[in-house]
């Protein structure tokens, strides 16, 4: 199974933002990528050699995020990121629509425990194995990247804890896609009463 890899380069982002990313440099130094002690080494379950990916922390800085052209990672269904999405980001899901539809309609109707198993569940060795290569492609590629959901909680925390298995220690945002969309829309009102009248 190949999971649906989807990018985005049309959100608005307001010319606040783009003025400072003009006379911006990237902030973070790239993290070095290096052999694990035993390059042999494999993970049983996804076949994957196991790589290390130096850490950096969560952020919650924003405005960095947007001005440095971070690649972002999200992990939304395919719904969500077609609704809206950001410049830079691509999706690759930890469900499918199907999938984020059932394990809602449970949370809705029995517990967050129940939706939290029923995901579980619904995650078959076959999709986990393919989502965790197509992640850390992402990340491999990507390394001053982050990644993100709707709120930045339990499908940030899933996505980066499955690439910890395999060596990678890969932020996310902190608040997620809602955040950051709060954010743009703040800055957005601020420039418009910036401009002269």
């Amino acid at each position: 199974l190949v999971a649906a890899v989807h990018v985005c380069h049309s959100f608005p982002v307001s010319s606040h933002i783009l003025y400072k990313r003009s006379f911006s440099s990237r902030s973070c130094s790239s993290p070095t990528e290096t052999p694990a002690a035993n390059n042999a080494n494999t993970n049983a379950k996804t076949n994957t050699k196991i790589c290390v990916l130096s850490g950096r922390p969560n952020s919650s800085d924003y405005l960095s995020i947007f001005t440095g052209n971070a690649p972002l990672l999200d992990v939304r269904a395919e719904v969500e990121f077609t609704k809206g999405a950001f410049p830079t980001s691509v999706n690759i899901p930890i469900l499918d629509d199907e999938q984020r539809r059932l394990v809602g309609t449970c949370f809705k109707q029995q517990s967050a425990k129940a939706a939290f198993d029923l995901g579980r569940d619904l995650m078959t060795p076959e999709i986990q194995a393919s989502r965790i290569h197509d992640w850390t492609e992402f990340a491999k590629n990507n390394p001053n990247g982050y990644l993100y959901c709707f709120r930045g909680g339990q499908r940030s925390n899933i996505t980066q804890q499955e690439l910890k298995k395999v060596g990678i220690d890969y932020p996310l945002v902190e608040g997620g896609y809602k955040a950051m969309r709060t954010f743009l829309i703040e800055d957005l009102e601020k420039s418009i009463k910036e401009l002269p009248m």
